[in-house]
C-alpha cells in the first residue's frame, strides 16, 4: 500500500517538474521564463532537466505498468496446479 503511494508521489513530482521546465523553456525570453529557469541553471539547464525528467517519467510508467501490473500473481487467472 505504501509503495503505491510512493510511486504516485514520484510520478506527480516528475510531471510537475516537466511542466515547470517546459514552460520555462517555452517562455525563456520573458522574465517569467527566466525566473522559472533560474533554479536549473538558465535555459540550457531547464532543457536538460526537462529531458531528464521526461526519461524518468517514461521509465516510471514503463516499470509500473509493465513489470508491477503484468507480473503480479492476481493478473494471471490460469492455475497451473492440478
Amino acid at each position: 500500500m505504501a509503495i503505491n503511494f510512493l510511486w504516485r508521489i514520484i510520478l506527480i513530482i516528475c510531471f510537475m517538474l516537466l511542466s515547470v521546465t517546459g514552460v520555462a523553456w517555452m517562455y525563456i525570453e520573458t522574465g517569467f521564463g527566466k525566473t522559472l529557469a533560474w533554479p536549473s541553471g538558465g535555459a540550457e539547464g531547464a532543457v536538460w532537466v526537462h529531458k531528464l525528467e521526461a526519461i524518468l517519467a517514461m521509465a516510471h510508467i514503463f516499470v509500473v505498468h509493465f513489470f508491477i501490473e503484468s507480473y503480479r500473481p492476481s493478473a494471471f487467472p490460469l492455475k497451473l496446479s492440478h
